[in-house]
């Protein structure tokens, strides 16, 4: 899912959920799959 699909579910941006899926994988507990401008998220 999109950080903007995702944010559409909850009352924050984007960009906020952007930076917080970037923790998330920073800590290991997500994966990206990039789709020409788009960038895909899963948790692990």
């Amino acid at each position: 899912m999109t950080p903007g699909g995702i944010a559409s579910q909850f009352p924050i941006s984007g960009a906020s959920t952007s930076r917080q899926l970037s923790i998330l994988k920073v800590a290991g507990l997500d994966t990206e799959h990039r789709e020409a401008n788009r960038i895909h998220y899963a948790l692990v």
